[in-house]
């Protein structure tokens, strides 16, 4: 009865009888793993052999889910390759000679199986790897904390923090976020835009790129860069530079004023007074000094201050309100050193950049709030010159 059962598969299948795996089956045929499973159980019910005491299961290594196998001893895998070509069933011929023969050793079932400390490794592997995926995707902080949990969560079915007892994040409480016109009123002594802006690129905070400040890698926990929902001429969208009052006590090095109004000149020894000769009506009087810079008094009206609204440039009122200085006195240091010039128009004019001035400005129509290229356009809109950051260094 024994052989009977034997001739006929009908194995009890135990640790001592030798066994191939479908996944073996598989890898030495060259067939799909899911291809053997079929012909496997397609065989099964020709023979009416009970499938499930062939039955095994075995774990991914890449992702740790548990997988069905089915391991065969001699008889049942030589009846399997019957249904196979020659080359394949020789392949399985060789392994079983290989193994009887010592050849070759068969597969470690414990790869298979990995202990509770080797799977927690291989758990941990992926939570990392998910983590450094989302922080690729510009996540940071709890955010990629959340979606790595999420993603080993969904795949694994193993969840990082609850493994850790922290199944939840509690989100940072958010400070206010400053402008730099509103840092510098924070600080102590207070700073105008300009200097503040100076001040934090003298500490290293932040360096300039093209017309936009840019925080560097130590500024960059201090900051925040915020998208305002305006697009520049080209297209692009623009970003404003936010500060966390936490970087006022950073600022350590020596106050000093950044952006300073021409230096006075120096008075001359007293002379003795002298009659001014006397001046005809139809002259114009030359004997009061030009007007160069306004003394103390500033513009009693703020309606000019802020005038476009624009973070990186100036309008011409705002370089004078920003350097203390007359707009008469601006626009002739700017005529000065041809950054601008006066174009006569139909009923009046206006001043426009030169080829000079277009490499310290751009043309800004305020009716469309766009920046506007060198042609003909600029003439016929109402386009005015503004200027970023380099234009200071004339005001030095």
């Amino acid at each position: 009865m024994e052989q009977q059962n034997t001739a006929l598969g009908f194995l009890n299948i135990n640790s001592d009888v030798e066994t191939m795996s479908s996944r073996d089956i598989a890898r030495i045929t060259g067939k799909r793993h899911d291809h053997v499973v079929r012909d496997i159980k397609v065989m099964c019910e020709q023979m009416e052999w009970g499938l499930p005491k062939f039955e095994d299961t075995y774990i991914n290594q890449q992702n740790g889910q548990e997988y069905c196998q089915y391991n065969l001893p001699f008889y049942e895998c030589m009846t399997l390759i019957t249904g196979y070509d020659v080359k394949r069933r020789a392949a399985i011929i060789q392994r079983w000679h290989d193994l009887e023969s010592g050849k070759s050793q068969p597969m470690i079932k414990q790869e298979d199986h990995p202990s509770p400390h080797q799977l927690l490794e291989l758990h941990m592997d992926a939570s990392l790897k998910a983590i450094t995926f989302a922080r690729e995707f510009g996540l940071d902080g709890n955010q990629a904390m959340l979606a790595a949990d999420r993603m080993v969560k969904k795949r694994l079915d193993f969840s990082p923090l609850e493994e850790m007892g922290h199944p939840a994040l509690i989100a940072p409480v958010k400070a206010p976020l400053y402008t730099v016109t509103e840092l510098g009123k924070l600080s102590d002594p207070v700073f105008s835009a300009v200097n503040m802006n100076l001040h934090l690129h003298d500490h290293g905070l932040q360096v300039r790129v093209g017309d936009q400040w840019t925080p560097t890698d130590k500024g960059k926990p201090f900051c925040e860069m915020l998208d305002v929902g305006k697009h520049h001429g080209d297209g692009t969208p623009v970003k404003q530079l936010k500060w966390y009052a936490s970087v006022l006590p950073t600022l350590t090095k020596p106050w000093r004023r950044y952006v300073t109004p021409k230096p006075a000149e120096k008075t001359p020894a007293p002379e003795p007074k002298l009659s001014p000769p006397p001046v005809a009506e139809d002259q114009p009087d030359t004997s009061k000094p030009p007007i160069t810079r306004q003394h103390k008094s500033r513009r009693s009206s703020d309606r000019m201050r802020g005038r476009y609204g624009l973070p990186d440039h100036f309008s011409i009122y705002e370089l004078a309100d920003e350097l203390e200085l007359q707009k008469g006195y601006i626009e002739d240091v700017l005529k000065k050193h041809r950054i601008i010039k006066w174009k006569p128009m139909k009923h009046s004019g206006k001043f426009v950049l030169t080829d000079t001035g277009w490499h310290y400005g751009k043309m800004y129509d305020p009716s469309t709030k766009q920046f506007r290229e060198k042609g003909k356009r600029v003439m016929t809109t109402q386009c005015q010159p503004v200027f970023g950051y380099d234009i200071l260094k004339f005001f030095m």
